[in-house]
Formats: C-alpha cells, sequence, structure tokens
C-alpha cells in the first residue's frame, strides 16, 4: 500500500480489531452467503467527509467492497441514495449484491463471471428501474 492516510499504526490496529470482531463480509452475509471477510471499510467514505480514525467500520470481502460499495458510493455522490443505503446489509446493498451474484444481467442476458466488462450490465438500473449513467459517460441515458 502505498504511504498515506492509512499509513498511521492506529488505522490498521482498528482494522483488525474490526475484522476479529466481525470475521464476515456483511454484503454476503446479508444475502445468505458466508465468505470470509478481507477488509474493513468505512461506511461513510472519508473521501465524502467519514472520519478515518473515529468512522463507523463495516467487514467485507474484496469482491463486495469493489463492487457493490463501488457502486452504492457513486450512486451517493449521484444523490441517488442516501447515507445510510452505503451500509453493506441496507436493502439497496442487498439489491446490487444479489445482481453481482447471480448469472444474468438486467437485460436478460447470460452475464461471464470471468468477463468484468459485464459489470456495467449488472449495475445498469437505478433505484427506479431507469437507466443509469455508466461509470465513463457521467450522464444518464435517456429513457
Amino acid at each position: 500500500m502505498s504511504k498515506g492516510r492509512h499509513q498511521d499504526g492506529r488505522w490498521y490496529k482498528r482494522s483488525d480489531r474490526q475484522l476479529r470482531a466481525n470475521p464476515l463480509c456483511l454484503c454476503c452475509f446479508a444475502i445468505c452467503r458466508t465468505t470470509a471477510a478481507e477488509l474493513s471499510d468505512h461506511i461513510v467514505p472519508v473521501s465524502n467527509g467519514g472520519d478515518l480514525l473515529r468512522g463507523e467500520l463495516q467487514s467485507a470481502c474484496r469482491r463486495c467492497h469493489d463492487t457493490v460499495k463501488r457502486e452504492l458510493e457513486r450512486l451517493f455522490k449521484l444523490g441517488k441514495c442516501k447515507a445510510a443505503d452505503l451500509r453493506l446489509d441496507s436493502e439497496l446493498a442487498k439489491q446490487l449484491a444479489r445482481r453481482r451474484y447471480r448469472r444474468f444481467g438486467v437485460d436478460g442476458r447470460v452475464i461471464d463471471p470471468n468477463d468484468e466488462s459485464n459489470i456495467e450490465r449488472v449495475y445498469s438500473l437505478d433505484l427506479e428501474g431507469k437507466p443509469l449513467a455508466s461509470p465513463s459517460s457521467g450522464s444518464a441515458e435517456e429513457p
């Protein structure tokens, strides 16, 4: 890991305590999967005003952190979800995780789990079922 805000030994101790106390991924557990947590995640990201050393943490596997949490944060920045939805056991997180773990995208086509380009098809609808902007375009598609 590069030197930066997480270099402080207090963060690593806090993260280790979180993982010992909650060794399972919160998101996977919420959808009845048992997956070991690999990292501690700030519910409110430090980049959005969360506190590095005092902010509330949740345990996550890398897959949920890198897909579900990333999408939750994107929706939060767009104003499409509330801070409470950033929890990996929120209803929105469970909906996104279920999409992530199923074999078909929202368009009905088969998803190859080894092809990361399919992630846009998995996360292509907002909370009301309308198309979302692709991560590269920055604007919503016209309905």
